[in-house]
């Protein structure tokens, strides 16, 4: 028989049961940047299912039998024990390796692909069931041993009356779905509480608060969009040749052949560029990390810290100008942080969330879609293709296994420590990507030339963002704002036609000038709410902007030789001020030394970037 007092071992029982939300909370808030504000609505959250779990347990008492009571509480308290340690392993995997809480619609999504995404990272299926098995198996026990020890439902079920027992139980359920109601009708999205944005990812992303947009500043934004909009009219001089815009997930500037890499990784480039009327190739700076903000900043010409909620969009413009616009996208970007709004209306929209029979993060789709498509019928048209073979979860084909040895850097166990120094098998591995990627580009472009789309044409390849193969001992992206991180390529070429403004000599633009200087080659002005520029065009900003939070950034250009980067860490206040030189050859090594002058300027212009401005000089 059970002995002791029911409310000393409940009292127990709850801060036991707050052991581990207090270490996620720890990570999440001290170690991953978070607001301290998601601290106070989490532990609402998990005081709730505790209590739900309470309420579980006390109604199996009422059975008649004891043990069938014990078993159904344990395997209860056991898998919300498990789903909770879960989901706080999914949340901080993916903070480290994009910056975003993972979303219900990305679990589900791959979750329906779980072979497949083992398959991408390189990881056994059965052995990752079978540690979960474990992981389950383990809980389970040390759960029924203090169930059996320490329970104090039996105990209270005991010393109470049935109806007495009813009443607490009754009002406990009132209390959580009272609680259940409040979080629905109003989530701590604000307050960055990770359930929250898990559960309502377009409270977050339709905003990318996570990227330190305000929600006020977001808002008259879009009322400066729709008043832009509505006196923007088609461009009667415009040149109506097609576009094709080919963005590949992940890719770094600086590992592409074409752009001066040591091994030969885009061998199809070089070729293109000969058949094509004329080509550049030019090294340009991502505005974050990540390709939540990075799709969105070359769709609407805008930094991060300009997001606006109703944004002009590249193919916007272009819907206004006559043109047919189709999006042919590897990856799930429908439930990707807001990504399909973000692209504007158009014509067909086909995504790897709406893919049958392929990986969604398989290229193979945007071959085949492309395959798929009409001879050309002289409507002017748009494609923005995205590919996902340079990426960490992309379908790699055995036969660009060229550099060897290679191992995916998206299983932990191949992020070996490198002292600041690439991963060898990492940046093997990474290459091979890139040689793939070459491939499909080449395919998807001939295939289209073959239908007619090439006639008069001008192509843009370029990256959402980079990627880190072990350099400063991180790998992946979405976590801090290196040089490997923001330089991705900008490569152009023109089919049927020789432009009239050539850009080469013109580099270190950056992502927001790509909408722009598509817009110039058809003759199109751009709206007046982008901040881009085109690369045709004249003088350049002095400044452009990065960020991936909790950094907050900018370039000084002034003088192109001399390219200054200065960064703020907002939780700390940290300056970075990176010396031109390095930022030139692709580091970030600090400078010893900035003018107080200078660094007053840099201050001031960052400042109304960032909610909360510069803190603790």
């Amino acid at each position: 028989m059970v002995r002791g007092s029911p409310l000393a071992r409940l009292l127990a029982e709850v801060g036991l049961w707050f052991f581990a939300p207090a270490i996620f909370l720890w990570l999440y808030v001290a170690k991953l940047g978070v607001p301290a504000t998601a601290v106070l609505p989490h532990a609402r959250i998990a005081a709730t299912i505790w209590l739900a779990l309470a309420v579980v347990r006390l109604a199996a008492t009422l059975l008649r039998s004891r043990r069938a009571a014990f078993w159904i509480s344990s395997f209860a308290v056991a898998a919300v024990i498990t789903t909770v340690l879960f989901y706080y392993t999914v949340v901080v995997i993916g903070l480290r390796a994009w910056g975003r809480v993972i979303t219900w619609e990305l679990i589900r999504s791959y979750a329906l692909q779980l072979p497949a995404l083992a398959d991408a990272l390189g990881l056994s299926l059965a052995l990752a069931g079978g540690v979960l098995t474990v992981v389950f198996g383990v809980v389970l026990i040390g759960v029924a041993l203090y169930i059996r020890r320490f329970d104090w439902t039996l105990l209270l079920r005991a010393r109470l009356s049935p109806s007495i027992t009813g009443l607490i139980g009754g009002a406990a359920v009132a209390v959580v779905a009272i609680q259940v109601y409040l979080f629905t009708a109003a989530p701590w999205t604000v307050e960055r509480e990770p359930l929250s944005m898990t559960v309502f990812p377009e409270e977050v992303s339709r905003k990318m608060e996570g990227n330190l947009v305000d929600r006020m500043q977001a808002e008259r934004l879009g009322r400066a969009d729709d008043a832009a909009r509505a006196v923007i009219q088609p461009a009667p001089a415009a040149v109506r040749r097609n576009v094709v815009l080919i963005v590949v997930d992940a890719l770094r500037s600086d590992h592409l052949g074409v752009l001066g890499y040591s091994r030969d990784t885009t061998p199809q480039l070089a070729k293109l560029a000969t058949e094509a009327q004329h080509a550049a190739f030019a090294t340009i700076h991502s505005s974050c990390a990540e390709s939540a903000c990075g799709l969105t900043s070359l769709a609407s010409g805008r930094y991060v810290h300009q997001f606006s909620d109703r944004p002009i969009t590249l193919t916007e413009m272009l819907k206004r100008n006559g043109y047919a616009v189709h999006l042919i996208l590897s990856g799930d970007h429908t439930h990707f942080y807001g990504l399909r709004e973000a692209y504007g209306k158009v014509d067909t929209y086909y995504d790897g969330s709406m893919a049958r029979g392929y990986y969604m993060n398989d290229d193979r789709l945007v071959l085949d879609g492309v395959a798929s498509l009409p001879e050309w019928s002289g409507v002017p048209t748009m494609f923005q293709l995205h590919l996902m073979s340079s990426h960490v979860l992309g379908r790699r084909e055995p036969e660009f296994r060229t550099y060897e040895p290679a191992s995916n850097y998206g299983n932990a166990q191949n992020r070996t420590e490198t002292h600041g120094l690439p991963n060898p098998a990492a940046v093997n591995y990474y290459d091979n990507g890139v040689l793939q990627s070459d491939a499909e580009i080449a395919r998807v472009l001939r295939t289209l030339g073959s239908k007619g789309y090439l006639k008069d044409a001008v192509v843009v390849i370029t990256g959402d963002h980079g990627e880190l193969l072990g350099e400063h001992d991180m790998y992946s992206h979405g976590s801090s704002v290196f040089e490997e991180v923001l330089r991705v390529p900008l490569i152009m070429m023109w089919f049927g036609y020789q432009p009239k403004n050539k850009i080469e000599g013109r580099g270190w633009g950056s992502q927001v000038d790509i909408a722009p200087t598509i817009l110039a080659e058809l003759g199109i002005a751009k709206p007046a709410t982008w901040t881009g520029v085109a690369l045709q065009d004249g003088p350049k900003p002095d400044f452009t902007y990065f960020q991936e939070a909790p950094y907050v950034g900018l370039y000084d250009r002034r003088d192109p030789q001399h390219l200054w980067k200065y960064y703020v860490d907002i939780r700390s206040g940290a300056e970075t001020f990176v010396e031109p030189g390095a930022v030139l050859a692709g580091h970030d090594d600090a400078a010893p030394n900035v003018s107080s002058g200078r660094l007053r300027e840099w201050r001031a212009l960052l400042l109304p970037t960032m909610p909360g401005g510069l803190r603790a000089h």
